[in-house]
């Protein structure tokens, strides 16, 4: 994740997949597989703030 971002506050990590998802307009099959692959969707509700980096500019 870029280390500068300025995000909603209430902004879950979950909906920036989404977001990059329809950014790029790629292979969703390849998106979903990637998300499954590495177990990311049990990180989907968290808000973005909880990842390194942002977290610790607060």
């Amino acid at each position: 994740m870029p280390q500068i971002g300025h995000y909603p506050e209430n902004m879950r990590i979950g909906q920036l997949f989404e977001m990059m998802k329809n950014i790029r307009k790629g292979n969703p099959k390849v998106d979903e597989e990637l998300i499954d692959a590495f177990k990311l969707y049990k990180i989907f509700d968290k808000p973005m703030h909880a990842l390194s980096g942002v977290h610790a500019k607060r």
